[in-house]
C-alpha cells in the first residue's frame, strides 16, 4: 500500500539527480499487526500502457465525481462492488421486510442502504452499543417515504422477542446474513414462509447452517451470490459508485492513516471497525 510521493530526495555521492520517494506499507515476515512497517522506497516509473497515480485512497482507477470523498468512492469500489452482486441476487421491493445483520460493517450497510432506497422496512442487526451510531445514520439521506429502519442490537440475547414488538406483527421476508454462528441462526428462523435467505459472509468464524428441513417446511430460497465467476466485475464497480453518488447509499467509513496501519489491521481483527477501513497516505 502506498502513500504520496515526496518532494524531498536523496542525493548520491556521485551527483546523481534527486530520487523521490514515498511511503510504503512493507510487510517482510509472517505475525501479528506489529509486521507492518512504514518504509520509504524509490516512486515507481511507469511504463509504456502504465500511469503513475497520486493516491487519495487505495482503489481501483475509477473517475470520481467532484462532491464524493475519496474514502466513500474506496468503499463503494471495495465492498459496494459486492453489495451490487448482493443486491441483484436478493431481489428487495418495497413490500419486502428486510433482516441484515451485521449492518454496521462495510457490506452490510451498503446493502441496507439499497434496500431502504426501494422503500423497504430494514431491520439492521449490529453489534454492540459502540456501533449503534454507524447503523443509526444509515437512514439519514433516504427520501422514500415508505422506507423504515429499525436498528437492533444483537448483543442483547432478547432481540428476537424485540423484533416481533419491532415488526408489529410483520415477518421478514428476505435475511441478508453477514455473521452467521447464533445470530444467524437467531435470524433465519424468524423469517415467514417463502422467504429468501442471502448468506453474505461469516463474521463470526461461523457459516449459517440451513438444512433440507429449514428449506422444505418454510418454502425457503438460499442463495449464495459470493464466490461465483464474475463477467464484468468494473459494471459492479461502477454502478456502485453511482450509487454513492446519487445518494442511495453513503458507505460508512472507518479512516486510517497510512502509518496506522496496524491500528486498521487490529480493528478489522477484533471486529471493532465502523464502516469500511480505508487507509489514506499521511500529509507530507
Amino acid at each position: 500500500m502506498t502513500g504520496v510521493e515526496t518532494t524531498a530526495a536523496r542525493r548520491g555521492g556521485d551527483g546523481a539527480a534527486p530520487v523521490a520517494t514515498m511511503a510504503a506499507i512493507v510487510q517482510r515476515e509472517f505475525g501479528e499487526s506489529d509486521v507492518l512497517r512504514i518504509e520509504r522506497v524509490p516512486v515507481p516509473e511507469p511504463g509504456e500502457g502504465e500511469v503513475r497515480i497520486r493516491v487519495a485512497a487505495a482503489a481501483a482507477l475509477h473517475p470520481v465525481p467532484a462532491h464524493v470523498p475519496f474514502p466513500q468512492a474506496v468503499a463503494a469500489i471495495g465492498s459496494g462492488r459486492t453489495a451490487q452482486l448482493v443486491w441483484q441476487a436478493a431481489q428487495i421491493g418495497a413490500d419486502d421486510v428486510v433482516l441484515v445483520t451485521g449492518a454496521s460493517g462495510g457490506l452490510g450497510s451498503q446493502v441496507a442502504q439499497l434496500a431502504l432506497s426501494v422503500g423497504a422496512t430494514v431491520v439492521a442487526l449490529y453489534g454492540g452499543e459502540a456501533k449503534r451510531a454507524v447503523v443509526a445514520q444509515l437512514g439519514r439521506r433516504v427520501e422514500h417515504s415508505a422506507a423504515r429502519l429499525l436498528p437492533l442490537d444483537a448483543t442483547d440475547d432478547a432481540w428476537p422477542d424485540r423484533l416481533t414488538g419491532l415488526l408489529d406483527g410483520a415477518v421478514p421476508t428476505v435475511l441478508l446474513d453477514g455473521v452467521g454462528g447464533p445470530t444467524g441462526r437467531a435470524a433465519l428462523e424468524s423469517l415467514g414462509r417463502g422467504s429468501r435467505v442471502v448468506i453474505i459472509g461469516w463474521s463470526s468464524g461461523e457459516l449459517l447452517r440451513v438444512d433440507g428441513d429449514d428449506i422444505v417446511q418454510n418454502s425457503l430460497t438460499v442463495t449464495v451470490p459470493l464466490g461465483r465467476a464474475i463477467a464484468d466485475l468494473r459494471a459492479l464497480e461502477t454502478a456502485a459508485l453511482a450509487a454513492v453518488a446519487d445518494g442511495r447509499v453513503d458507505p460508512p467509513v472507518d479512516v486510517f492513516r497510512l502509518t496506522d496501519a496496524a491500528a486498521a489491521h487490529d480493528a478489522i481483527q477484533h471486529r471493532r471497525q465502523r464502516g469500511k477501513v480505508v487507509l489514506v497516505p499521511d500529509a507530507e
